[in-house]
């Protein structure tokens, strides 16, 4: 009996055991896990360094994706532990990892981690990382350089221009400097400014005189309503005492500050049908030169529209010849600028009208369309129109005279040449005998070979014209060849475009290219070096061999012309 209850006794302890262990296994089961980002220091110096911490709780096995926003640090190693912890009676399963982190810039960031683990994506806390630069701060002496991010306007309309600007001001002159990101900004078209028309000057920044360069401008066109991030990107400038680079130069190490940019949408009611798709409020400058308008000459229209405005599609003044005349019209020039802290566009048309009768002409007033920011609504400019009294429209200039100034026939001296005397002499010695003065013998015995060496040139032209070389063309690929980055070979690229056809790559559209260079074969290989620069990313003194071949093949295409 005894061992009977014994029996029992044991069996029943058993099984409390038993459900105690599987009640305490389900609640380390039920466990949910845990990853938890803790930072050593929040605030650190540009030359310090500062310590992440990730802890994985009940999560063995984890997978850490990625540190989100570690990309403006160096983090060159971490240590790995892994512990059991016991707490209110039960183990836990814990893993550490520790990194440690160097920061590339001065500025505000937030880091967090994304863990994957079985099957599910986690994110852990976010932690704040304040980064400054003190390196000026104890001797009492200003910042050897700061870049500072400008965006001229951050409200704008679909279609409404304004400038982001990237400016240094250094204690220095700023030698050399790129950007390791590209400027991309989904729906919003870039042009930039070519990098020999940005400036430097002397200026006054948080109360001291440095140098203030401007790094980078670009033109930005949205073409979608919403809000657009301009990102932070990140800068390496180089300054030193001398202008070229020595031991003692300053590296600048900055991240750029984003921006917030909102695009509306443009009103649809009130929108005129002839609508010029001008956004922003032109200045019109138009002057008439009828100074030889009564003989039936021409009349010179010279056209400027200007201001804060996209005038892109601002193509022509006269959709048509005005009644009475042929209109040739030219866009003299076109400008982007950056003016006080504004975007500014100028451009000038020129046209030539022609009178084709006589009489009382009138050209009637031009009507452009625009959208006004300002008041959100449609407004009209007005090009006013002229009445002139033609009297000699039967002597009509033609556009080939307009351009070579007018030369008449009878401003040309033609000189001919006289045979005095030409006389037969009595036939001797079965030869016939042509008598002509000396003057004119001589004249012929010189014009035989001179003729005779024209005609063969004439003949062998095609294989013996020498090529016409292009020493600037030289001169630009020979620096291109021998630049040190592919920032440089894009530049002098430029440069051999712009000296050729006109055309700047750097600050003109694909079709503004197409459009620019009339000459079509080169259009297609400029584009694939355009967009093979623009697809791979620059590196610092690296250069990209395939880039060169491509750029050599546009050069000996160039020179063959």
């Amino acid at each position: 009996m005894n061992g009977r209850r014994l029996l029992a006794t044991i069996t029943l302890a058993l099984l409390i055991i038993a459900v105690m262990g599987v009640s305490g296994t389900g609640v380390l089961a039920d466990e949910e896990p845990q990853f938890i980002l803790e930072i050593n220091d929040p605030v650190i110096d540009v030359e310090a360094y500062t310590t992440l911490t990730l802890t994985v709780v009940n999560a063995k096995g984890a997978k850490l994706l990625e540190f989100v926003g570690t990309n403006w640090f160096y983090m060159p190693y971490n240590d790995s532990f892994f512990t059991n912890k016991e707490q209110d009676g039960k183990t836990a399963y814990l893993e550490n990892e520790s990194y440690r982190i160097y920061p590339y810039y001065a500025g505000q960031f937030k880091l967090w981690a994304l863990i994957e683990y079985e099957g599910k994506t986690y994110m852990t806390n976010k932690v704040q990382l304040n980064v400054t630069d003190s390196s000026s701060a104890d001797s009492g002496q200003p910042r050897k350089a700061s870049l500072n991010t400008m965006l001229t306007k951050n409200q704008v309309y679909i279609g409404q221009k304004t400038v982001l600007a990237y400016e240094v001001y250094s204690i220095y002159d700023l030698n050399h400097w790129y950007f390791l990101d590209d400027l991309q900004i989904n729906d919003v078209l870039l042009a930039g400014t070519p990098e020999e028309k940005l400036r430097s000057e002397k200026a006054v920044y948080d109360g001291a005189e440095y140098n203030r360069t401007e790094v980078e401008i670009s033109y930005l066109t949205p073409i979608k309503s919403g809000i657009f991030t301009v990102p932070g990107r990140s800068f390496y400038g180089y300054i030193s005492e001398t202008e070229q680079l020595s031991s003692d130069e300053y590296t600048v190490r900055e991240f750029s500050e984003p921006k917030e940019l909102i695009v509306r949408p443009l009103p649809t009611k009130n929108q005129p049908t002839d609508f010029s798709w001008i956004i922003g409020k032109p200045e019109i400058d138009a002057r008439y030169n009828t100074l030889n308008a009564a003989d039936g000459s021409t009349i010179l229209l010279t056209v400027t529209v200007s201001g804060d405005c996209n005038i892109d599609s601002l193509k022509k003044i006269f959709k048509e010849d005005p009644p009475g005349f042929s209109a040739y019209e030219t866009v003299k020039m076109y400008t982007e600028s950056l003016e006080d802290n504004r975007y500014n566009a100028r451009k000038e048309f020129e046209i030539t009208l022609i009178p084709k009768e006589n009489g009382t002409l009138t050209i009637d007033p031009v009507h452009i369309s625009y959208f006004d920011p300002d008041s959100g609504s449609y407004k009209t400019a007005e090009i006013p129109g002229l009445s002139v009294t033609v009297e000699g429209a039967d002597r009509i200039m033609q556009p080939d005279e307009i351009r070579s100034g007018g030369d008449r026939p009878e401003d040309h001296v033609v000189e001919t040449v006289r045979i005095e005397q030409i006389s037969y002499a009595p036939k001797d010695d079965g030869f016939w005998v042509l008598r002509i003065s000396k003057t004119v013998a001589l004249v012929i015995i010189i014009m035989i070979p001179v003729m005779g060496a024209v005609a063969f040139l004439l003949i062998k032209r095609p294989a013996i014209r020498p090529a016409k070389r292009d020493e600037q063309l030289d001169d630009i690929y020979a620096q291109l060849v021998k630049a040190g980055d592919e920032n440089e070979i894009y530049n002098h690229f430029n440069s051999m475009i712009r000296h050729c056809f006109g055309v700047s790559p750097k600050a003109s559209s694909r079709s503004e290219i197409a459009e620019g260079i009339q000459d079509k074969r080169f259009v297609d290989p400029i584009l694939e070096v355009m967009e093979y620069i623009e697809k791979e990313k620059f590196v610092p003194g690296k250069v990209d061999n395939e880039l060169l071949k491509m750029i050599k093949e546009v050069y000996k295409s160039l020179k063959r012309r």
